[in-house]
Protein backbone atom coordinates (compact mmCIF):
# COMPACT_ATOMS: atom_id res chain seq x y z
CA UNK A 1 0.00 0.00 0.00
CA UNK A 2 3.06 2.54 0.65
CA UNK A 3 4.50 1.47 -2.24
CA UNK A 4 1.30 2.01 -4.84
CA UNK A 5 3.17 5.28 -6.49
CA UNK A 6 6.42 3.63 -6.38
CA UNK A 7 5.75 0.94 -8.11
CA UNK A 8 3.22 2.25 -10.94
CA UNK A 9 5.09 5.95 -12.01
CA UNK A 10 9.06 4.59 -10.78
CA UNK A 11 9.66 6.87 -14.20
CA UNK A 12 7.92 10.01 -13.12
CA UNK A 13 9.04 9.92 -9.70
CA UNK A 14 12.68 9.65 -10.29
CA UNK A 15 13.12 11.20 -13.36
CA UNK A 16 13.55 15.14 -13.32
CA UNK A 17 10.52 16.27 -15.51
CA UNK A 18 11.71 20.22 -15.86
CA UNK A 19 13.40 21.06 -18.79
CA UNK A 20 16.39 23.50 -18.17
CA UNK A 21 15.15 26.40 -20.06
CA UNK A 22 14.27 24.99 -23.28
CA UNK A 23 11.42 22.98 -24.71
CA UNK A 24 8.69 21.97 -22.39
CA UNK A 25 9.41 18.17 -21.05
CA UNK A 26 6.14 15.99 -21.64
CA UNK A 27 5.48 12.51 -19.82
CA UNK A 28 2.59 10.15 -20.67
CA UNK A 29 1.64 6.99 -19.02
CA UNK A 30 -1.49 4.30 -19.31
CA UNK A 31 -1.64 1.99 -16.77
CA UNK A 32 -4.09 -1.51 -17.21
CA UNK A 33 -4.63 -4.16 -15.08
CA UNK A 34 -5.58 -5.23 -11.31
CA UNK A 35 -3.64 -5.32 -8.22
CA UNK A 36 -4.06 -6.36 -4.48
CA UNK A 37 -1.90 -5.15 -1.32
CA UNK A 38 -1.91 -7.08 1.80
CA UNK A 39 0.34 -7.52 4.65
CA UNK A 40 1.26 -9.94 7.51
CA UNK A 41 1.12 -7.27 10.22
CA UNK A 42 -2.16 -5.98 12.06
CA UNK A 43 -3.70 -2.95 10.52
CA UNK A 44 -3.89 -1.09 14.04
CA UNK A 45 -0.57 0.29 15.33
CA UNK A 46 1.06 -2.05 17.38
CA UNK A 47 1.64 -1.61 20.78
CA UNK A 48 5.97 -2.64 20.62
CA UNK A 49 8.03 -2.15 17.29
CA UNK A 50 7.29 -4.75 14.51
CA UNK A 51 8.54 -6.33 11.84
CA UNK A 52 6.44 -5.66 8.57
CA UNK A 53 6.18 -6.68 4.85
CA UNK A 54 3.78 -5.51 2.92
CA UNK A 55 2.52 -7.20 -0.44
CA UNK A 56 1.43 -6.19 -3.80
CA UNK A 57 0.61 -8.58 -7.01
CA UNK A 58 -0.17 -7.06 -10.29
CA UNK A 59 -1.53 -8.07 -13.62
CA UNK A 60 -0.73 -5.38 -15.21
CA UNK A 61 0.49 -3.71 -18.95
CA UNK A 62 2.07 0.06 -18.43
CA UNK A 63 3.87 2.21 -20.42
CA UNK A 64 5.67 5.56 -20.72
CA UNK A 65 7.06 8.27 -22.85
CA UNK A 66 8.89 10.86 -21.67
CA UNK A 67 11.51 13.84 -23.44
CA UNK A 68 11.31 17.11 -24.84
CA UNK A 69 10.81 15.96 -28.67
CA UNK A 70 7.13 15.40 -29.63
CA UNK A 71 6.51 11.79 -28.14
CA UNK A 72 3.66 9.90 -30.46
CA UNK A 73 1.57 7.66 -29.01
CA UNK A 74 1.83 5.01 -26.65
CA UNK A 75 0.95 2.00 -27.97
CA UNK A 76 -1.50 -0.01 -25.94
CA UNK A 77 -1.58 -3.34 -28.33
CA UNK A 78 2.06 -3.82 -28.19
CA UNK A 79 2.44 -3.61 -24.73
CA UNK A 80 2.38 -6.94 -23.55
CA UNK A 81 0.85 -7.94 -19.56
CA UNK A 82 3.19 -8.38 -16.67
CA UNK A 83 2.66 -10.13 -13.30
CA UNK A 84 4.83 -8.22 -10.89
CA UNK A 85 4.99 -8.97 -7.10
CA UNK A 86 6.52 -6.72 -4.26
CA UNK A 87 7.71 -7.19 -1.11
CA UNK A 88 8.17 -3.46 1.13
CA UNK A 89 10.09 -4.90 4.44
CA UNK A 90 10.02 -2.48 7.50
CA UNK A 91 10.29 -1.76 11.34
CA UNK A 92 6.92 0.02 12.48
CA UNK A 93 6.76 1.80 15.55
CA UNK A 94 3.79 2.50 18.01
CA UNK A 95 3.42 5.99 16.84
CA UNK A 96 2.77 5.18 13.53
CA UNK A 97 6.14 5.97 11.73
CA UNK A 98 8.53 3.43 10.01
CA UNK A 99 12.13 2.77 9.25
CA UNK A 100 12.71 1.00 6.00
CA UNK A 101 14.60 -1.73 5.78
CA UNK A 102 14.20 -3.07 1.91
CA UNK A 103 12.58 -3.06 -0.98
CA UNK A 104 11.94 -5.86 -3.64
CA UNK A 105 10.18 -6.10 -6.84
CA UNK A 106 9.93 -8.42 -9.71
CA UNK A 107 8.30 -8.93 -12.89
CA UNK A 108 7.49 -11.33 -15.72
CA UNK A 109 5.91 -11.31 -19.24
CA UNK A 110 5.62 -15.15 -19.09
CA UNK A 111 2.08 -15.04 -18.10
CA UNK A 112 -1.58 -14.89 -19.39
CA UNK A 113 -4.63 -13.77 -18.31
CA UNK A 114 -7.96 -11.59 -18.92
CA UNK A 115 -8.94 -8.18 -18.22
CA UNK A 116 -12.63 -6.48 -18.92
CA UNK A 117 -11.29 -3.18 -20.25
CA UNK A 118 -14.29 -1.71 -20.68
CA UNK A 119 -16.70 -2.54 -17.82
CA UNK A 120 -14.07 -4.01 -15.26
CA UNK A 121 -15.74 -6.57 -13.62
CA UNK A 122 -13.14 -8.85 -13.55
CA UNK A 123 -9.52 -9.99 -14.09
CA UNK A 124 -7.86 -13.02 -13.83
CA UNK A 125 -3.89 -14.03 -14.25
CA UNK A 126 -2.60 -17.62 -14.60
CA UNK A 127 0.36 -18.94 -12.44
CA UNK A 128 3.75 -17.12 -12.69
CA UNK A 129 7.52 -17.38 -11.19
CA UNK A 130 9.05 -14.41 -10.80
CA UNK A 131 12.62 -13.92 -9.86
CA UNK A 132 13.10 -11.13 -7.50
CA UNK A 133 15.17 -7.92 -7.08
CA UNK A 134 16.83 -6.02 -4.41
CA UNK A 135 15.65 -1.63 -5.23
CA UNK A 136 17.27 1.72 -4.60
CA UNK A 137 14.54 3.21 -3.75
CA UNK A 138 17.05 7.05 -4.10
CA UNK A 139 17.92 5.71 -7.47
CA UNK A 140 15.32 2.70 -8.83
CA UNK A 141 18.19 0.50 -9.74
CA UNK A 142 17.24 -2.88 -9.85
CA UNK A 143 19.36 -5.57 -8.61
CA UNK A 144 18.85 -9.19 -8.75
CA UNK A 145 19.03 -10.98 -5.13
CA UNK A 146 18.39 -14.68 -5.81
CA UNK A 147 15.25 -14.75 -4.31
CA UNK A 148 12.23 -16.37 -6.23
CA UNK A 149 8.08 -16.35 -6.15
CA UNK A 150 5.65 -18.37 -7.14
CA UNK A 151 2.38 -16.63 -7.90
CA UNK A 152 -0.50 -18.96 -8.21
CA UNK A 153 -3.54 -18.10 -10.22
CA UNK A 154 -5.43 -15.16 -9.18
CA UNK A 155 -8.88 -13.79 -9.95
CA UNK A 156 -10.25 -9.91 -9.16
CA UNK A 157 -14.16 -9.95 -9.25
CA UNK A 158 -15.28 -6.42 -9.08
CA UNK A 159 -18.56 -5.73 -6.04
CA UNK A 160 -19.95 -2.34 -7.25
CA UNK A 161 -19.92 0.52 -9.69
CA UNK A 162 -16.83 2.12 -11.75
CA UNK A 163 -15.01 5.12 -9.57
CA UNK A 164 -13.98 7.81 -11.96
CA UNK A 165 -10.85 10.82 -10.90
CA UNK A 166 -9.09 12.98 -12.47
CA UNK A 167 -6.25 14.68 -10.91
CA UNK A 168 -8.00 14.29 -7.89
CA UNK A 169 -7.43 10.19 -7.82
CA UNK A 170 -5.56 8.02 -5.53
CA UNK A 171 -2.46 8.32 -7.27
CA UNK A 172 -0.56 11.41 -7.51
CA UNK A 173 -3.87 12.93 -6.34
CA UNK A 174 -1.67 15.68 -4.62
CA UNK A 175 -0.71 17.25 -8.23
CA UNK A 176 -2.70 19.81 -9.58
CA UNK A 177 -3.84 20.25 -13.17
CA UNK A 178 -2.25 23.82 -13.43
CA UNK A 179 0.84 25.15 -11.35
CA UNK A 180 3.02 28.28 -12.51
CA UNK A 181 6.04 29.77 -10.79
CA UNK A 182 8.46 32.67 -11.33
CA UNK A 183 10.87 29.83 -13.19
CA UNK A 184 8.40 26.86 -13.96
CA UNK A 185 5.10 26.40 -15.10
CA UNK A 186 3.55 22.28 -15.19
CA UNK A 187 0.24 20.82 -16.96
CA UNK A 188 -1.23 17.79 -15.56
CA UNK A 189 -3.90 15.84 -16.37
CA UNK A 190 -5.20 12.63 -15.29
CA UNK A 191 -7.88 10.08 -16.05
CA UNK A 192 -8.44 7.29 -13.26
CA UNK A 193 -11.07 5.25 -13.43
CA UNK A 194 -11.28 1.87 -11.30
CA UNK A 195 -13.16 -0.88 -9.61
CA UNK A 196 -13.12 -2.24 -6.52
CA UNK A 197 -13.54 -5.78 -4.96
CA UNK A 198 -12.32 -9.30 -3.95
CA UNK A 199 -9.39 -10.94 -4.61
CA UNK A 200 -8.13 -14.76 -4.60
CA UNK A 201 -4.84 -16.14 -5.01
CA UNK A 202 -1.87 -17.78 -3.77
CA UNK A 203 1.75 -16.74 -3.40
CA UNK A 204 4.42 -19.50 -2.56
CA UNK A 205 1.61 -21.29 -1.96
CA UNK A 206 -0.21 -19.72 0.68
CA UNK A 207 -3.97 -18.02 0.17
CA UNK A 208 -3.37 -14.05 0.22
CA UNK A 209 -6.98 -14.73 2.57
CA UNK A 210 -4.56 -15.69 5.51
CA UNK A 211 -2.83 -12.15 5.28
CA UNK A 212 -4.49 -8.70 6.32
CA UNK A 213 -5.35 -7.22 3.39
CA UNK A 214 -5.82 -3.23 3.11
CA UNK A 215 -8.45 -1.36 1.43
CA UNK A 216 -7.10 -0.32 -1.69
CA UNK A 217 -8.85 3.38 -1.58
CA UNK A 218 -9.94 4.92 2.08
CA UNK A 219 -13.14 6.01 2.83
CA UNK A 220 -14.61 4.06 -0.73
CA UNK A 221 -15.06 0.23 -0.04
CA UNK A 222 -13.15 -0.29 3.52
CA UNK A 223 -13.90 -3.97 2.62
CA UNK A 224 -12.57 -4.37 -1.20
CA UNK A 225 -8.97 -5.43 -1.06
CA UNK A 226 -8.09 -5.54 -4.65
CA UNK A 227 -8.82 -3.10 -7.97
CA UNK A 228 -8.76 -3.29 -11.39
CA UNK A 229 -7.85 -0.18 -13.31
CA UNK A 230 -7.52 1.73 -16.47
CA UNK A 231 -5.67 4.90 -15.94
CA UNK A 232 -3.66 7.51 -17.84
CA UNK A 233 -1.41 10.39 -17.14
CA UNK A 234 0.07 12.94 -18.68
CA UNK A 235 1.91 16.31 -17.83
CA UNK A 236 3.73 19.07 -19.55
CA UNK A 237 6.49 21.02 -17.43
CA UNK A 238 7.91 23.98 -19.31
CA UNK A 239 10.97 25.71 -16.79
CA UNK A 240 12.37 28.97 -17.93
CA UNK A 241 15.93 28.34 -17.08
CA UNK A 242 15.49 30.27 -13.67
CA UNK A 243 19.10 30.61 -12.00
Amino acid sequence: MRRFVLVLVTALLLTPIASAGGPPSKYREFAQGANVFFTNCPLSLPTTDRLCHDYSVWYVRFNALFGTAPLGSLDFGSTPFVAQFTDDEYVLHPDGSADELRFQAGSTTDVSGSYDRARMTTASMSGATIQMNDIDLSTGIATPNGRTVVLGAFTWTAGGKAYVFGNDGPVLGEMPRHSTTRCETVNSNFHQRFTLGDVSGTVDGIPISTYNQYPQVSGLDPDASGAIFNNWFRIVDLSRGCV
